[in-house]
């Protein structure tokens, strides 16, 4: 590429980053949660663009129907979600079905995806302070693969009467941090971007502060530029999640996410006879935060320690009634190892996603005495 092409391409590039904040701006005001899509997952990503051999395995996944710019074609594209946390950072990527990442050298426009967050989960329009993370790879005035950390806020340089604008943290005339790494690339079929933001960073006037049992709301924004050298009309497509407006859930995970279990449901006394040879029944809940149906039944155990009876059967049923369906499982009794004068009993497993679980609920030993022999 020229000198002259070069400064075309950087200029460009640079008026998007100006305009960065309006297109923000834009995004449809979330008044609700997408009901059903509430992501979560544990794991540690390495932020360099690449999609690594089992990397985000564990994370929580989201398919994406992903509009093309008409000038290439139109029509849409499929793409991937991910989200995952480690305790310490929220980590986020978009895969992208394409040949081919549009970083600026084509002579106009680039790559883009934006997350907006509601940081108190309070399902409201966006408020003072909501968090909002951008990747930008592209030749800009901040670098190769831009992350920028920016923040939802009526503070200055914001114009007065203006409302909220989206402002990078470090733009503020009372400047906050860019926290938080991003890098995206494209392997000739697909493009990845990822991202890093800490949970509870310590700019938090213009970050959230989330911790592991904590829920945030977001939406997403992928824009799409041409594939076309130079292109000068119908260049770039937009697609927001959700399409309706409102938002999706992330729930931060922790190592071992706790969940509720109902040992031997409709009943109160949950009781066990440890020398039976029939079996326990145990209903696994689905909550807020938690579905039941996500679980994966090949890696549950149930017993003692959790560790013990694999299970024979599964099936979905709404146990409490809530409309919600919840999953009954079903262990050998014989294979649970428990004790007589055991008083709990645990299950331990993983979600579809690999997210470790674990959940206890009390039981009462009965026919202890019959078992007993002298001699």
């Amino acid at each position: 590429m020229n000198a002259t092409a070069k400064r075309s391409t950087a200029g460009s590039v640079l008026r998007g980053l100006v305009l960065l904040a309006a297109v923000v701006a834009t995004l449809s005001p979330a008044q609700a949660h997408a009901p059903g899509v509430n992501l979560s997952g544990f794991g540690t990503a390495t932020i360099d663009g690449h999609l690594g051999p089992g990397e985000w395995d564990s994370a929580g996944k989201l398919d994406l129907v992903l509009n093309l710019p008409v000038a290439d074609g139109g029509g849409t594209t499929t793409g991937t979600l991910f989200v995952m946390n480690d305790g310490t950072s929220l980590y986020l990527a978009v895969k992208v079905l394409r040949p081919q990442l549009n970083t600026g050298d084509l002579g106009f426009g680039l790559d883009q995806v934006v997350f907006e967050f509601d940081n108190n989960h309070n399902d409201g329009p966006p408020e003072e302070g909501d968090d909002i993370l951008v990747l930008s790879p592209g030749i800009n005035i901040f670098g190769v693969s831009a992350f920028l950390d920016e923040v939802r806020t009526t503070r200055a340089p914001c114009p007065a009467g203006v409302g909220l604008c989206g402002l990078l943290d470090v733009q503020l005339d009372v400047p906050g941090t860019n926290d938080g790494a991003g890098a995206a690339t494209n392997n000739g079929t697909f493009s990845f971007f990822e991202m890093s933001h800490p949970l509870a960073g310590a700019d938090s006037l213009n970050d959230f502060s989330l911790a592991p049992g904590s829920t945030v709301g977001f939406s997403l924004l992928v824009n799409l530029s041409s594939l076309t050298p130079f292109c000068s009309a119908d260049c770039s497509a937009s697609t927001p999640f959700p399409a309706s407006g409102g938002r999706g859930d992330i729930a931060i995970a922790s190592s071992t996410l706790a969940v509720a279990i109902d040992i031997k449901p409709g009943t109160l006394t949950n009781s066990v006879n440890p020398v039976s040879r029939g079996d326990i029944a145990v209903a696994l809940m689905t909550t807020a935060t938690f579905d039941a149906g996500s679980v994966d039944p090949a890696t549950i155990h149930f017993g003692r320690s959790g560790t013990e009876a694999p299970v024979t059967h599964s099936a979905p049923a709404d146990v409490d009634g809530d409309g919600d369906l919840d999953m009954v499982l079903h262990f050998e009794t014989a294979d649970s190892g428990i004790r007589c004068g055991d008083t709990s009993a645990s299950l331990t497993g993983r979600t579809l996603t690999g997210q470790a679980i674990a959940g206890s609920d009390s039981v009462n030993t009965v026919g202890c005495k019959a078992a007993i022999r002298q001699p």
